[in-house]
């Protein structure tokens, strides 16, 4: 097997970004990547590109994996396999600490917060008429609807929950809470061509191998560890 493994990576904190001063490509799943390279011995080379790239990429051979918040679907697997999960994921309701909002069926009659065309978006505008909800905001920035949170514009915002893990750890000053539990379920894990499948078990094995050891704790508690203080 090579020794170096080429992983493609998404601009898209928290999973990964290209640091400004130093040009060099951090995130969760670029740690996650590097540890499970040097606990199985692969030196992995971070390559950048877009979201409308990456499985051409694979299949085309232009990398080895790709390590992108991917949810394994049954769609996807006709044309590429994938790792074992390395997050699950899952939309989880944001709130402003001391709301009164503690659980999904408080979500009735209030104003939700959602970032737009994504599962957040398609599951609450289901769930519209059942909950009788006062309105849906949909927002293109979990920033913006965060702000938006923050000032009273919306009552809660339901997005996927490494997304407000991230955020409200890295932003105290909004005084943010997750609330109840995450209410879709969604597993994130590595992608690689059909053929690579020894590279796959070697995947798999370093990642075995930095849960054992702590390592993978460590990564998650850098990017998404915060104090669930309501």
């Amino acid at each position: 097997m090579d020794k170096t493994v080429t992983a493609n990576v998404i601009a898209y904190a928290p999973f990964a970004w290209r640091e400004q001063r130093s040009g060099i490509m951090e995130g969760f799943d670029v740690d996650i990547i590097r540890a499970i390279g040097e606990e199985v011995g692969i030196q992995v080379r971070i390559q950048e590109t877009t979201w409308e790239k990456i499985f051409f990429n694979l299949l085309d051979k232009k990398c080895d994996l790709v390590i992108a918040a991917l949810t394994i679907t049954e769609q996807r697997l006709e044309t590429i396999i994938f790792s074992d999960p390395y997050l699950t994921s899952g939309q989880i309701i944001t709130v402003p600490k001391g709301s009164m909002i503690q659980e999904f069926k408080d979500l009735t009659e209030k104003k939700i917060g959602v970032l737009k065309n994504t599962t957040g978006d398609f599951r609450m505008t289901e769930l519209e008429e059942e909950l009788n909800l006062s309105k849906i905001n949909r927002y293109v920035s979990k920033t913006r609807a965060f702000k938006s949170l923050h000032k009273g514009e919306v009552d809660a915002v339901v997005i996927d929950q490494p997304l407000a893990l991230y955020f409200i750890k890295n932003h105290p000053e909004f005084d943010l809470a997750i609330v109840g539990n995450i209410f879709t379920s969604e597993d994130y894990a590595i992608a690689l061509r059909k053929e690579s499948v020894d590279l796959r078990d070697t995947i798999n094995l370093g990642l075995k191998r930095i849960k054992e050891k702590g390592i993978y704790l460590n990564i998650y508690n850098k990017y998404f560890f915060w104090d669930p203080v309501v």
